[in-house]
């Protein structure tokens, strides 16, 4: 291997040492010591550095064993993070572990708690503006904002609409994919003008086939 250092004498590589003094261009000079291999290597050794993988561990919520509980979701907790249309992950991961901990009844849609929910993730109008926007979004209807500036503005926002209760519904359709004895009622405390009938047709057809015996829209009033 050439290591790039100067040419020894001709003498010292036969091995006759004593016996000869030639030398060439590129020999060491007399009475200078040639770097044993040792240095060499401590000269064009690279250093390694060596890297400590990261490792993530991930906690899953356990929760204690229970009996049949019916819980009124928009009533306990809102399950968008505030001032957004996406949901929040301790809400998927509590509702989770209390559906594998034991027989879990949902309220989807507690037409009470909808214009409160509907401002805390951005939306703005009175109360009835925001359940007309919400229920004709859901259901599919072709609807505007006629002559109501608070309706004008909602109608424009009817993508953010969708995408709000879209990721609510989609999130608990997947826990029920998993949890056998989550079931679920759309909608409660429904009302003239709250438009609770057009929210829970629509809202039913979320859910697949195989999870219809295990849903049921509620008692709605017309709209």
């Amino acid at each position: 291997m050439r290591l790039g250092i100067a040419t020894v004498g001709l003498a010292a590589v036969i091995g006759l040492a004593g016996c000869y003094d030639v030398t060439t261009q590129n020999s060491t000079p007399a009475g200078a010591t040639a770097p044993d291999q040792a240095q060499v290597q401590a000269q064009t050794t690279t250093p390694t550095t060596t890297t400590t993988p990261t490792t993530t561990t991930t906690t899953t919520l356990v929760l204690p064993a229970h009996g049949y509980v019916v819980r009124d979701v928009l009533v306990e907790t809102p399950p968008w993070l505030p001032g957004t249309t996406s949901i929040d992950p301790a809400f998927v991961s509590e509702l989770d572990a209390y559906a594998a901990a034991g027989p879990v009844h949902l309220i989807l849609s507690n037409m009470n708690m909808i214009p409160e929910r509907m401002r805390e993730s951005g939306f703005a109008g009175r109360d009835n503006a925001l359940w007309y926007a919400l229920s004709r979004t859901i259901n599919g209807a072709n609807w505007n904002g006629g002559q109501d500036p608070e309706a004008q503005v909602l109608f424009q926002q009817i993508g953010e609409i969708m995408t709000w209760w879209d990721n609510y519904i989609n999130a608990v359709v997947a826990i029920m994919q998993t949890r056998a004895d989550l079931t679920v009622t759309i909608i409660s405390n429904d009302a003239i003008e709250m438009g609770g009938r057009s929210l829970g047709s629509g809202t039913y057809r979320y859910f697949p086939a195989e999870l219809l015996g295990r849903v049921s829209i509620g008692d709605t009033v017309p709209d």
